[in-house]
């Protein structure tokens, strides 16, 4: 079994960040549907949780989703109402169309690949000349890192941890790093937000208990700290 393939497993079974994903994964879609034209051409990079891939699919018809592992299209396609145009199955670095797409998303998916500038400069090629590709990645110095740091309870800022690595993950961002795949790969970055400030564990906020309001009220402010956020999302241009 290869590795996507083992790590896809954990995509329907792994509850322990459920939380967080809900979030994360919900709020910078919305935040990228809300800024994308009703006609655009979507080309979307991984099904994942598959919370992404159904709300955009809600939205847009002209829609194709790129995913390396057939457990998670058959898992997506098992759980999930709305259904992309096109489900292409094929790793992003061997992926390939004479199409252009208005936008390109990559959510959450470079922290898994082998060359994540490799893939920016690939999808270059895929995007309209005032395409827009919009991509969101973990934020190794999130504010709660940060304080588990101080705390003791976190050695490393990027050290990968075991879910991590059950998840596929190769790395983690910080806001430079992330900036500079861009730069490197030739983009125009026109914007750049923080998803979700999260000040503390994801079990003290579960313990708190604490209304959609209040957790809406975290990611609003997040977007003005993206160097503090859970996830970064950046929006760039050629």
């Amino acid at each position: 079994m290869n590795t996507i393939e083992k790590s896809s497993k954990y995509y329907s079974t792994n509850i322990d960040f459920e939380f967080d994903n809900r979030i994360i994964l919900n709020w910078y879609t919305n935040r990228i549907i809300n800024k994308i034209k009703s006609n655009s051409k979507i080309l979307e990079l991984g099904i994942g949780h598959g919370y992404s891939t159904n709300m955009i699919s809600s939205k847009f018809d002209d829609h194709t989703s790129v995913e390396g592992s057939s457990n998670v299209i058959k898992s997506y396609l098992s759980k999930f109402t709305h259904k992309p145009k096109k489900i292409i199955e094929s790793y992003f670095e061997d992926f390939e169309t004479s199409e252009k797409f208005d936008v390109i998303i990559m959510g959450f998916i470079l922290e898994h690949v082998n060359n994540p500038v490799e893939i920016l400069q690939k999808y270059r090629s895929f995007l309209k000349d005032d395409g827009i590709l919009y991509a969101a990645v973990p934020n190794a110095k999130s504010l709660n890192r940060r304080v588990g740091f101080h705390a003791d309870l976190l050695d490393d800022y990027y050290k990968l941890t075991e879910n991590d690595h059950a998840l596929g993950h190769q790395r983690y961002y910080d806001l430079e790093k992330f900036h500079n795949d861009f730069l490197v790969s030739d983009y125009k970055i026109l914007s750049t937000e923080g998803i979700f400030l999260k000040p503390i564990t994801t079990g003290q906020f579960e313990t708190l208990q604490l209304n959609d309001e209040v957790i809406n009220g975290f990611c609003i402010e997040g977007i003005s700290y993206p160097e503090l956020s859970l996830g970064i999302l950046v929006e760039a241009g050629l």
